[in-house]
């Protein structure tokens, strides 16, 4: 069931919680929340957005979804407490997902790897050629 089949095609006055939530797996998604938020504030929602400080989400979505909401005749608020964004929502999304600070700290620490480990190769084939 969609959200337009429960609540209509106007979700004003209605409080959206989206929330990073806890999961053991390393393999997740980047932006299905970014999605999700964004699709919504064309809608006119409340979008509370709960998440640790250090998960934040891309600036650019997020100013999109700001913007957008606000035409559309909702509000977008950030908080760090699960709690806060459930309490009292009429709609819950909650969803692991990569940081992508940490995304690119790790990619830039992975790139770092193989080229030092390219240039080991290089050397190896060098000495031994």
């Amino acid at each position: 069931m969609t959200l337009r089949e429960l609540f209509g095609p106007d979700l004003r006055g209605r409080k959206l919680g989206v929330s990073w939530t806890y999961s053991p797996s390393t393999k997740k998604p980047i932006a299905p929340h970014h999605d999700f938020m964004y699709a919504a504030s064309l809608f006119g929602p409340e979008i509370v957005f709960a998440h640790p400080p250090e998960l934040r989400i891309d600036p650019e979505i997020e100013a999109a979804i700001q913007s957008s909401v606000e035409v559309n005749g909702g509000s977008y608020t950030v908080v760090d407490s699960m709690e806060e964004a459930a309490e009292n929502a009429d709609i819950l999304y909650a969803k692991n997902y990569v940081c992508l600070d940490l995304l690119s700290r790790a990619n830039h620490n992975m790139m770092r790897w193989r080229s030092c480990s390219a240039n080991i190769r290089a050397g190896s084939r060098m000495r031994n050629g």
